[in-house]
């Protein structure tokens, strides 16, 4: 790309840029400048937009992450429902990092009302992921009523990263409960999904983790014989996590 997108946005007038877009020439002129493909339709350059808007709030660059959704927002009404719902939960994200809690659960509440009114699975459980965030860092207890809502919606499509971040994160509740039992089996759970699932490596340093956490504070596990075949799998996975760590 010849220009970083938010730098190429900021000097862009907001309506304006939606008059470019709406015309089909202008908008190739756009792509072309952009060096992205000149094939793209409206929904795959806005989907683009917020995907870049995500990285750049992941880097905690908020500043330059609002350049970008000020422009999507006013691209809306051009593109589908289902990304008004990811609009939403980058809106969410901006507010978080602002630590804005109220903002981010009206973003990100209004999201979710999108996600059901398109019956969407997969942003329903975007959506019940980011509320379960926003609840726990303010201390709310609904907060693992949003975690096993997420993960009941993400069992029954079989949407397995979703399934291992439930489970870690309902692991930890039972961890800092001192349940170990129980965030022992949230451990094996997870440890099973990774195993006999594909599995990106790029989400694989989450849950080793929580494996290795659980573990060192609990060396007694070890010792339950029971226990033992699931620890050796989670080995496995440790030993994929490093090799990731090597080729990145």
């Amino acid at each position: 790309m010849s220009v970083a997108l938010h730098n190429y946005l900021k000097s862009q007038d907001p309506k304006e840029f939606s008059l470019k877009i709406k015309d089909q020439k202008q908008f190739q002129n756009v792509l072309a400048h952009l060096k992205l493909d000149e094939n793209l339709s409206k929904d795959n350059f806005v989907e683009f937009m917020l995907r870049e808007t995500k990285v750049l709030f992941n880097a905690e660059k908020r500043k330059e992450g609002m350049i970008i959704l000020k422009i999507v927002k006013v691209l809306l009404p051009q593109v589908s429902k289902k990304i008004h719902a990811t609009f939403y939960l980058r809106l969410g994200d901006s507010f978080l990092l602002a630590n804005d809690f109220e903002g981010a659960k009206k973003a990100v509440n209004r999201s979710y009302a999108i996600a059901v009114r398109e019956d969407d699975p997969y942003l329903k459980v975007r959506a019940l992921n980011l509320l379960f965030i926003i609840h726990r860092t303010i201390g709310k207890e609904k907060a693992m009523e949003y975690l096993l809502k997420s993960k009941e919606i993400a069992t029954q499509y079989d949407f397995h990263e979703d399934i291992v971040f439930c489970e870690v994160n309902i692991g930890l509740i039972h961890f800092f409960k001192k349940e170990i039992n129980k965030a022992f089996d949230s451990c094996k759970n997870i440890i099973e999904i990774i195993s006999n699932n594909p599995y990106s490596e790029n989400k694989i340093l989450m849950p080793t983790d929580y494996f290795l956490q659980l573990l060192s504070d609990n060396p007694g596990l070890v010792a339950v014989s029971k226990n033992h075949e699931t620890i050796l799998k989670g080995v496995n996975i440790v030993l994929r996590a490093i090799k990731a760590l090597k080729n990145d």
